[in-house]
Formats: C-alpha cells, sequence, structure tokens
C-alpha cells in the first residue's frame, strides 16, 4: 500500500469552523478516515474502534463544545496512524510501525517520498487551517486562546498502570491557562493533574508550540478519560462541564 495524494472519493483532511470568538478549538486527533489507497492500514477493525485509531470521544466532544461556546474549531479528519498532525515534523513517530500494542504493516518500510506525500497532505495542510482561522481571530478578537482537546486511554495495553484522572491538561513554557483550568476542575472534586499522562514540552506537543505559543496566546491542551466521553451521553455532560469551565477561567460572554 502506498499514497501519492487523496483521491476524489477521499474526504479533506481538516475541517474548520470560523467564529468571531477569542477561543479556537482544535482537535488534532478527532479523525476517523483512512485514504482510499492506504485501505484499513493493515489494522483490524476491533482496533480501529480502540485509542490508537483516533481519540475516543473527539470526533464528538468538540463539536458540542463548539456549539455551547460559539467559538472556532479546527479538527482532523484522518486517523492519527495515517500521520500524527500533533507531531514535531521529521519525529519518527509521526507515522508509526506500532501503537501500543498494534502493529501498523501500511506504515512498514516506508519510502521518503511516502513520508513526505503523507506529511504534506495531512500535517501542512492541517497547521495551515489552523494557523488561518488563527490569523483571522487575532484580527478580530482581543487576548485570543488556543485549546487543543484530546481523550486519554484509562489504561495503556502495554502498561498495566491505571491513569485515574478524569480530566489533565498539558502545557509548554507557558502554563497559565492550563493551571487555571485544573484549578478550576478540582475545585469542583474531579480528579486532575498538570502534564499527566505526558506533557506538551516534546514531541506531542506540536499544535500548542506553532499556534497558541507562537502567538502569545494563554493555550492549553486538554485530555479527558475515554470510558467518561465514549457515549453521546458522555460527550454532552463533558462538553458541559468544559464551556463551564471556559467561561469562568477565560471570563468568556
Amino acid at each position: 500500500m502506498s499514497f501519492r495524494f487523496l483521491g476524489p472519493k477521499d474526504p479533506p483532511p481538516v475541517q474548520t469552523y470560523l467564529a468571531k470568538h477569542p477561543l479556537v478549538l482544535s482537535a488534532e486527533h478527532a479523525g476517523r478516515a483512512v485514504p482510499a489507497s492506504l485501505g484499513d492500514l493493515g489494522v483490524s477493525a476491533v482496533d480501529q474502534q480502540r485509542h490508537v485509531w483516533y481519540d475516543i470521544g473527539m470526533d464528538r466532544l468538540p463539536h458540542l463544545l463548539r456549539a455551547h461556546l460559539g467559538c472556532s474549531l479546527v479538527h482532523s479528519t484522518y486517523c492519527r496512524l495515517v500521520l500524527d498532525a500533533n507531531r514535531w515534523p521529521g519525529d519518527p513517530t509521526a507515522i508509526p510501525k506500532r501503537s501500543d500494542d498494534v502493529e501498523i504493516p501500511a506504515n512498514e518500510a516506508l519510502s521518503w517520498q511516502e513520508k513526505a506525500a503523507r506529511h504534506q497532505a495531512f500535517h501542512v495542510s492541517y497547521h495551515a487551517a489552523l494557523a488561518e482561522v488563527c490569523d483571522i481571530v487575532a484580527k478580530i478578537c482581543d487576548d485570543p486562546i488556543h485549546l487543543s482537546l484530546h481523550s486519554m486511554t484509562g489504561r495503556l495495553a502495554m502498561d498495566p498502570q491505571p491513569r485515574p484522572w478524569d480530566i489533565t491538561f498539558l502545557h509548554n513554557e507557558d502554563d497559565r491557562l492550563a493551571r487555571d483550568l485544573q484549578g478550576w476542575f478540582a475545585d469542583k472534586g474531579f480528579s486532575t493533574a498538570l502534564n499527566e499522562p505526558y506533557d506538551a514540552h516534546g514531541n506531542t506537543g506540536f499544535a500548542l508550540y506553532s499556534h497558541g505559543y507562537a502567538r502569545g496566546w494563554r493555550h492549553a491542551a486538554v485530555e479527558v478519560r475515554q470510558d467518561l466521553i465514549s457515549t453521546e451521553k458522555g460527550c454532552t455532560i463533558w462538553a458541559q462541564h468544559l464551556a463551564e469551565a471556559c467561561q469562568d477561567v477565560m471570563k468568556l460572554a
């Protein structure tokens, strides 16, 4: 299997919703699609429903949160195993050969041309769309904010240690928004943490660095535990929690 370009029946790599509102939501791992040329990547139908394929709940929760707040949203369309848009260019984990306990045959032994084609189609296009939305919001709104939405599995197959948090907030050198949001949820009795189960300093923080951080905006990444948002009811509840937190912490109208 090889990839050169998206075909006429393949969906676009990114979807954008622009609003006159200071908050820009992004969801780098919301997508589940695979280009027709790559088939199913050699991954079973069962594993396509797991966290290795996409951030469970992030195909729904960001849209519900956008509806609550009336803000902008940019989200990926394609599976993170095709290419992870939240990795830095050139990072070998951006096109993983293995994720948790799952082998990805379509990602084995790729030529540099194949890797470059995927990078151009899915990474460059995604961040160009997010940058365009951020640039417009910066011109029409005061004090813009970038919030990158994700979900985390409660337990990795390769690690028996459970993840006990309901929600966590990731930050790089600028921790203002992450700390404010974490404090809001902690005060409400939720189990939460900062920079768990990983942080936004390393290879997983490209979106924050290249958009919120680069512009000097307040910014943070959110990780909601997946079993809490695996159903429509769960997504609805957590979209309401996040909307209230954003309104209180960000002083949104």
